[in-house]
């Protein structure tokens, strides 16, 4: 058996999926009504439903569960000039490195282990 990934048009999440054969993998999965196609990208990455790409992160450590807290995150960061989402499983999705540094000074994070460019408060 193995996993494959689906991505979602719209808001790139990684729909994983496991199958027992390589015969039986489709090239696309609806979610929701909405057509996600196999991304093979995302399985040779295996990084657990992040592109290969990196970008889009969809964020653990900036998620949450909860709909009214992510509503608070969101009407926020929307005050600061940011635009946030929330993936189904509470993962604040981050579009660019550019978009993740502006986000996480916005709410005073640091990025301990980050490189050029990352956020940091000295």
């Amino acid at each position: 058996m193995s996993t494959f990934c689906f991505v979602h048009p719209e808001t790139n999440e990684i729909h994983e999926r496991v199958y027992q054969s390589y015969k039986d993998v489709p090239k696309y999965i609806k979610v929701e009504g909405v057509k996600c196609e196999r991304c093979a990208m995302a399985e040779i990455a295996g990084q657990g439903g992040q592109q290969a790409s990196t970008w889009p992160v969809h964020s653990n450590a900036l998620g949450m569960s909860q709909k009214e807290d992510q509503e608070k995150y969101r009407n926020f960061l929307n005050k600061k000039g940011l635009d946030v989402n929330f993936d189904s499983r509470g993962r604040m999705i981050l579009r660019t490195k550019k978009h993740r540094k502006a986000v996480c000074e916005a709410l005073g994070y640091t990025d301990m282990d980050g490189g050029h460019g990352d956020p940091f408060c000295g």
